[in-house]
């Protein structure tokens, strides 16, 4: 219980009731007033992030929904903007970075799916290609083309 009498790495417990208190900065808001009462601090804060303005009446007093803006006095809704892709990174066995073209080895026996063979551990695949879902590798192994979960594999 006394573990929840801290306060930004504070001890606010023996802060008497309705003191002010200074407040850390974060980037997307300004603090307006910090209050102690016993165990509990109150703050309230305003939000500085940037919001757009409407692009039909130029008035900054937008509602922000999930999916949209809209604007407040003349209720014109836009699109908010989609934030950008991260790229996807495959990495090896050994927690190498893999990318298209590079040379890879399998270390260990994998069977093949059909049973009838199995590809030997230490068997490698040049100019690899790498793609989106479950097998991120796709390549040709004595002239065959597989798909390859990059954990079976280390770069080299």
């Amino acid at each position: 219980a006394s573990d929840a009498c801290y306060s930004l790495g504070k001890d606010v417990r023996s802060s008497p009731a309705n003191e002010f208190l200074p407040s850390e900065s974060h980037p997307k808001f300004s603090t307006l007033l910090s209050v102690s009462f016993g165990c509990f601090v109150v703050t309230l804060s305003k939000s500085t992030m940037a919001q757009p303005s409407c692009p039909s009446c130029t008035v900054e007093d937008v509602l922000s929904h999930p999916a949209h803006w809209e604007c407040a006095t003349c209720g014109h809704e836009w699109p908010k903007e989609a934030a950008p892709e991260t790229a996807r990174v495959v990495k090896d066995a050994h927690g190498t970075v893999l990318a298209d073209g590079d040379t890879v080895t399998l270390i260990k026996d994998l069977k093949l799916r059909s049973g009838s063979g199995v590809l030997k551990g230490g068997t490698k695949a040049k100019n690899i290609r790498l793609v989106d879902g479950d097998h991120e590798i796709d390549c040709k192994m004595d002239g065959v083309g597989m798909a390859l979960k990059a954990c079976f594999v280390k770069k080299g």
